[in-house]
């Protein structure tokens, strides 16, 4: 899925004014933009590299999108996240365990 990989490549990045223009409307109104790019700073998200290994559509506006996420200390873990159709485009809808990683970083 073309937006989860420009999403995520902008993480890559540390773009993270660009990823938060591409979060869903419920996840810009949890974090301002500067929590955002706070939290993502404290998380160092631009260290790790992050590869799209799948997308299953869930109906005609959620999709799941399966990564593996690869942190700069060499280890790695999988994550599903969502992304929903919003705005005539896909934005990146957070998680519960993303809001909560993003939350403890701020």
């Amino acid at each position: 899925m073309r937006a989860a990989i420009n999403y995520y490549a902008t993480a890559g990045r540390g773009d993270y004014a660009g990823t938060y223009r591409m979060l869903a409307n419920v996840d810009k109104r949890h974090y301002s933009q500067a929590e955002w790019i706070r939290a993502n700073q404290a998380l160092d998200s631009a260290a790790a590299r992050y590869v799209v290994h799948s997308a299953t559509r869930v109906n005609s506006r959620r999709v799941y999108v399966d990564v593996t996420v690869y942190l700069a200390d060499g280890s790695s873990f999988e994550r599903q996240t969502s992304f929903i159709w919003e705005g005539g485009e896909w934005r990146h809808d957070l998680t519960g365990e993303e809001r909560t990683m993003s939350d403890n970083a701020l």
